[in-house]
């Protein structure tokens, strides 16, 4: 994956920006920078304002739907950067697949999503 992003990066222009979106809890971010650092292009990290520390934020990742969050997320990046095309790149865990073929239909998204990516985490 990490070819992958670099070869995107050399592909669009130096100020198109990146960002991870996972719905893995904000405590992970340490880990999740240093990751990200050594391995894919500089970008911002959006992760869940939820904890897995406390019983209400086990409770809020149990319960706000991960494809939910996904789009929710999505679309206040959209309201960022209203004019610019989104390539989607995702997997097969975390709701990736439902979130971004829904944001992928034209009367959602208009044709500001130029297409979702979906790699396979299961056995090869």
């Amino acid at each position: 994956m990490p070819e992958l992003y670099s070869d995107i990066r050399n592909l669009l222009t130096p100020s198109a920006p990146f960002f991870y979106l996972s719905a893995s809890p904000y405590n992970l971010y340490p880990f999740l920078r240093g990751f990200r650092d050594a391995h894919y292009p500089h970008g911002q990290l959006i992760l869940r304002d939820a904890s897995w520390m406390t019983i209400s934020g086990l409770l809020s990742n149990l319960t706000l739907g991960t494809e939910k969050y996904k789009i929710s997320r999505i679309k206040k990046i959209r309201g960022w950067l209203p004019r610019r095309k989104m390539i989607c790149i995702g997997d097969s865990t975390q709701s990736d697949p439902e979130a971004y073929g829904k944001l992928s239909m034209p009367h959602l998204f208009g044709e500001s999503i130029l297409g979702p990516g979906l790699t396979s985490t299961g056995n090869r």
